[in-house]
């Protein structure tokens, strides 16, 4: 019986070639935390709730990130929140998706976001209506570029979008179809954002 356990026990096992090197370690994937917040203060989009899901549903996808999704500010802060609440601490980028109008954040609260991503290096990411956004603070409308002026026209062209570096350095990468269809074109102040 013991001879047949350890026969068994060796086929079980495939034979290693020594002449060939180990194979490559895995290199691991550190997961990111994203803080995602949806409030609205004016106009509420429908999609919001949607934005939301798909930005975590990328993260589970990918395996890259997990998201914190909230529809409110309590989390962007520096501060010890107790209760085991995160803080912008723990997160490596914020999203801000189509939020609108003075959001619910004290001077303390500007002043940390700020720190967050411009000393700490960490992302932000404004989508769609983030630029219908906090009016009254002009920090928030020099990072993200302006503000939300109009809807100048809507159109179905097709067209091919040029992607380019923003004036800090940060980069990002967007992949696009051949013949991409603009749905909406957004005017801020200061340039023209194109949202798919």
């Amino acid at each position: 019986m013991l001879i047949l356990t350890g026969l068994m026990a060796a086929q079980n096992h495939p034979t290693v070639n020594p002449s060939l090197p180990p194979p490559p370690h895995e290199k691991p994937v550190h997961l990111k935390h994203i803080l995602v917040i949806g409030q609205t203060k004016g106009f509420e989009h429908d999609s919001v709730s949607d934005g939301m899901v798909a930005i975590f549903d990328m993260g589970r996808d990918s395996g890259l990130w997990d998201a914190t999704l909230r529809t409110d500010v309590e989390l962007i802060t520096k501060k010890d929140l107790g209760r085991n609440a995160k803080n912008l601490n723990y997160f490596d980028a914020l999203v801000f998706v189509s939020t609108t109008g003075e959001l619910d954040l004290d001077d303390t609260q500007k002043k940390d976001m700020m720190s967050f991503i411009k000393d700490d290096g960490k992302g932000f990411v404004g989508v769609h209506a983030a630029l219908d956004t906090n009016y009254k603070w002009p920090e928030y409308g020099e990072m993200i570029g302006g503000w939300f002026d109009q809807h100048p026209w809507c159109t179905t062209k097709s067209i091919r979008p040029k992607i380019g570096r923003a004036k800090r350095s940060m980069s990002f990468s967007v992949s696009t179809p051949q013949n991409w269809i603009m749905r909406t074109i957004l005017a801020s102040t200061e340039r023209i954002m194109i949202s798919p």
